[in-house]
């Protein structure tokens, strides 16, 4: 993150009881160094792509499956490799290009990092110009690996699918309007082939069973240049 110098003469006072100039809506600088994020609506995060000063990329869940990780890889911070594909839909974040690390806006009550006064009111956080921003907990969902229970259970299910399909012959149940994306196998290890709707042996017939996942959290996400 990079700061403007802070300009005594047109600084304000009323808002946050603190000397401070706010940038392109909702970035607030104080006199102290300190920066926060408040908070914004992801429809409206382009207003900050272009001519800002401050070496963030303000960010949204499409603009990461998109364009952001054309040339980028993004890291656990131990290191791990992250797949897009992990992140969650219609989620703000904030790229700090100085630090290389990507954060989720949110919340920063729970943070003992961020002073009490920005609780509430902040989203994303640096104590000062060139340190580590502090956002929300950015919460991840990877697959992994299958037990031998859950293995059997998918392979049984795929084979009596594709079975039940042989014997039907209405077309028109083949239809996309069932989407592309395969049954979460969570949904079925209590369940008997025989007892699911129609449209759910139609969708394990086609597209097959996806998952499982877990949920990873971290403090933010390294962002490596290729």
């Amino acid at each position: 993150m990079q700061l403007p110098d802070f300009n005594h003469t047109t600084c304000k006072w009323d808002e946050w009881r603190a000397m401070h100039h706010v940038h392109y809506h909702n970035f607030v600088q104080f006199d102290t160094g300190e920066l926060i994020a408040t908070r914004w609506y992801v429809r409206d995060r382009y207003r900050y792509t272009h001519g800002h000063n401050l070496g963030v990329e303000v960010l949204a869940s499409d603009d990461i499956y998109r364009s952001f990780c054309a040339k980028r890889t993004l890291k656990t911070p131990d290191g791990d490799k992250i797949s897009k594909s992990w992140f969650p839909s219609s989620r703000g974040y904030i790229f700090d290009k100085d630090t290389h690390m990507l954060i989720k806006t949110g919340e920063l009550v729970q943070n003992p990092n961020v002073p009490t006064r920005f609780h509430n009111r902040a989203t994303a956080y640096w104590a000062g110009p060139g340190r580590e921003p502090i956002g929300a907990p950015l919460k991840l969902t990877k697959p992994r690996t299958r037990t031998p229970e859950e293995k059997e259970k998918a392979n049984d299910m795929r084979a009596l699918a594709k079975a039940w399909r042989k014997l039907t012959d209405d077309a028109k149940m083949w239809s996309p309007v069932y989407g592309s994306d395969g049954v979460p196998l969570d949904l079925l290890m209590d369940k008997e082939f025989e007892t699911l709707p129609e449209h759910m042996k139609v969708r394990i017939a086609q597209n097959g069973l996806s998952g499982p996942w877990e949920t990873i959290t971290l403090p933010y996400v390294k962002v490596e240049t290729i």
